[in-house]
């Protein structure tokens, strides 16, 4: 019994350790712009306009980091900081809920059941690739 409750208490720790990377790492690309201007929900628009989805809606939701794709009603949901932002982490973030749509079956963030492939996987992963290049520290994307 009390080797289950030390096990439960590491992997609480692991799971807050990485909570705590992820937003860190949200608030320290938050303050790195995007040379376009876009905002997180203009990248989503535009991502799923150029690859010809015109399906699926981009909204707003409370709370921070809270972002998803709800294949229920089709719609990607993005938190505030998202939504408005015109940061490296919103087109970040932007990007990988649109990319972030699981196969049939499979459970996808937040344990929501997917139950099937949404649209919004036809988006080319060289369209992700940009993104991450766009976060990536500027002494890596020069080939310095």
């Amino acid at each position: 019994m009390g080797g289950l409750i030390v096990i439960g208490l590491v992997f609480m720790v692991i799971g807050m350790f990485v909570q705590w990377r992820l937003k860190s790492k949200f608030t320290e690309y938050s303050q790195v712009g995007l040379m376009n201007g876009m905002s997180g929900a203009e990248i989503a628009t535009q991502m799923l306009r150029d690859n010809g989805i015109y399906d699926v809606r981009i909204t707003q939701v409370e709370g921070m980091l809270t972002d998803h794709y709800n294949p229920a009603d089709k719609t990607v949901n993005l938190s505030a900081d998202v939504y408005h932002g015109r940061s490296v982490s919103s087109a970040a973030v932007a990007a990988h809920e649109l990319g972030g749509s699981r196969d049939g079956g499979e459970v996808g963030h937040g344990g929501r059941d997917v139950g099937h492939r949404a649209e919004v996987s036809r988006i080319p992963p060289h369209h992700r690739r940009v993104v991450t290049w766009l976060a990536s520290p500027p002494s890596r994307r020069c080939g310095r």
